[in-house]
């Protein structure tokens, strides 16, 4: 799942942010507000997942040394890593949601670059 998370923060970097940043369909994607709105959303889900997933396993490795013998059975009870992966993505989504609310502004260079102000 984490794959997943940095897989939706390159895409979306490379395809809603740094295209339009140079100027490259622009004007497609100052029409809609949708698209920032989403970009932002997108941003801060994967950031956020990436964060959460990088946290369980840091806990995940932490049990692994401060408790050896009970480790498996901790990490291995049937429910606990469906529970760590729906926390993170209900986290990242409610964050997601958050962000979606915020109000987006353009900044538009001589040069015809585009940047999204927050």
């Amino acid at each position: 799942i984490g794959l997943m998370y940095d897989i939706v923060a390159i895409l979306n970097t490379i395809l809603l942010r740094v295209i339009p940043s140079y100027g490259w369909f622009s004007d497609v994607i100052t029409s809609v507000d949708l698209s920032w709105k989403m970009t932002l959303f997108l941003n801060y889900f994967s950031r956020v997942g990436q964060g959460m997933t990088n946290t369980f396993i840091c806990v995940n490795r932490a049990t692994a040394i401060l408790f050896p013998l009970q480790h498996n059975h901790i990490w291995g009870t049937r429910g606990v890593l469906p529970a760590c992966f729906t926390f993170q993505f209900i986290i990242a989504i409610c964050i997601g949601i958050r962000s979606y609310q915020f109000n987006v502004h353009y900044l538009r260079y001589p040069q015809g670059q585009l940047f999204a102000v927050v």
